[in-house]
């Protein structure tokens, strides 16, 4: 008999992660200030956010993934659900964001 355990087992919806997105998002976030020859330093935010510099940095470029904490303090800071950067899902539909008000 012929093992079928692979085509047996239902398979998993993979998420898919919106990184461009995101990275799109914070630097248009990132950018804002008073005057248009300022921008903020990547250091304050880092602290405010208590990510490190060098995490925000790669993040804001496009370079690296965050994980599920860090992706939550940036859309907390940016007042966006993160539901934004999981296209055709509806994994965060039921998550209180309370916090974003």
């Amino acid at each position: 008999m012929i093992n079928n355990y692979k085509t047996m087992t239902p398979q998993k919806e993979k998420l898919k992660f919106d990184l461009h997105k995101l990275s799109k998002d914070l630097k248009a976030k990132y950018s804002q200030s008073p005057s248009p020859h300022l921008k903020p330093s990547l250091r304050p935010l880092a602290q405010e956010l208590n990510i490190s510099i060098s995490t925000l940095s790669r993040v804001i470029n496009g370079g690296m993934m965050p994980d599920i904490n860090t992706l939550a303090r940036l859309c907390e800071w940016m007042e966006v659900n993160p539901s934004r950067y999981f296209p055709s899902t509806n994994i965060f539909d039921e998550v209180n964001y309370s916090f974003m008000k």
